[in-house]
């Protein structure tokens, strides 16, 4: 991907400078003239996340790795410190290979059927689930509960996702660990482009993030309206809109059954069973 070759990265440094805080505390900013600048990174970085990031692919990988490094910290198989220090100078791939490698020994020491969500990507096979549901803000009628599940999204709310999808498949098919992947990222990750005051806090933000969300500034040329100082994205518009864009495009609720699952099912009528199954379990957490 060159998506951000042509961006001007000595105009973007050139332009930056400091804002100072009323309490010691300053913040990063850009001169008026830098704003351009700014701007071309941003649509590069939005690029790169409609492109490669929020693909859905992509998005069902990283939802299999998490749910391997899940398993193997809950089950004190691994801890965070010991992986990174055998990651340490090595490749991403010895990485995937590392933690599936743990997870398999750990199933079978414990005696456990897991469907191991890395397998099928070591073994240099396609990608091993199936997208069996989407939803987004763009989803027509269903976009305001895409909306109120996102309020209220945590850990435990994926959890409870993935035990109610694993009940309703379990009543036609043998279900494993592994089985049903179910990704909705935590944060917005784009929301950095608002970085303004007037940015909404959500659920999962620690305090450090809920103030990283006002660290761009525009410093405006003497004689300016509206202050000296003013918020990156009421100068610009297209700072704003890529943040908003992320709901829309990029970070949806999507549900992953591994190939194996997907194909016990095959009638018509079981999907759309299923996909009626989550609708409602998805209203019940917006009801609360």
């Amino acid at each position: 991907m060159s998506f951000g070759a042509a961006m001007d990265v000595d105009g973007l440094v050139e332009g930056l400078c400091v804002k100072p805080g009323d309490t010691g505390d300053a913040a990063l900013a850009v001169e008026e003239g830098g704003v351009s600048s700014v701007e071309a990174m941003l649509t590069a970085v939005y690029w790169m996340y409609r492109n490669v990031y929020w693909r859905h692919t992509n998005r069902g990988f990283m939802a299999a790795v998490k749910f391997a490094f899940q398993m193997l910290i809950e089950s004190k198989r691994m801890s965070f410190d010991e992986y990174k220090t055998w990651v340490y100078g090595r490749s991403d791939w010895d990485a995937l290979a590392y933690i599936h490698g743990r997870l398999a020994s750990y199933a079978t020491e414990a005696g456990l059927d897991i469907y191991n969500p890395l397998s099928s990507i070591l073994e240099f096979n396609r990608f091993g689930y199936k997208r069996v549901f989407s939803l987004g803000s763009d989803n027509g009628r269903n976009g305001d509960l895409y909306h109120k599940v996102i309020s209220k999204v945590s850990p435990i709310i994926l959890q409870e996702i993935v035990e109610e999808v694993n009940t309703w498949c379990s009543t036609h098919a043998k279900v494993r660990p592994g089985d049903v992947l179910v990704d909705i990222p935590l944060k917005k990750r784009f929301r950095d482009a608002m970085a303004g005051e007037d940015a909404t806090t959500e659920p999962m933000d620690t305090p450090a993030e809920v103030d990283s969300r006002r660290s761009m500034w525009v410093k405006m040329r003497s004689g300016s309206v509206g202050g000296r100082w003013q918020d990156l994205h009421r100068q610009s518009p297209l700072a704003a809109m890529l943040s908003e864009v992320e709901d829309h495009s990029g970070r949806k609720i999507r549900i992953f059954l591994s190939r194996e699952l997907a194909a016990k099912p095959p009638q018509q009528s079981l999907q759309e069973g299923l996909v009626h199954h989550i609708y409602g379990v998805l209203k019940r957490i917006a009801a609360r």
